[in-house]
């Protein structure tokens, strides 16, 4: 993660993405979009690192690619 996201942040986004996957992925990435005004994809981008990154990002997107199906 990089060094400007709080611990909070990090645990929250790591908690949220890897345990909801397969859930309701879908929906908490349109609520954070509509909260915040920006895509979750975006937030992952913006406060992690390196494979870590690169794997929640995927995993969001895998999960919403296959709830417009």
């Amino acid at each position: 993660m990089k060094a400007n996201a709080t611990k909070n942040e990090k645990e929250a986004l790591s908690r949220v993405i890897v345990t909801r996957a397969n859930v309701d992925m879908k929906d908490i990435a349109e609520e954070y979009d509509r909260q915040y005004k920006t895509p979750l994809t975006q937030k992952i981008e913006d406060v992690a690192l390196g494979n870590y990154k690169d794997f929640l990002v995927m995993l969001v997107q895998r999960t919403l690619i296959k709830g417009s199906d």
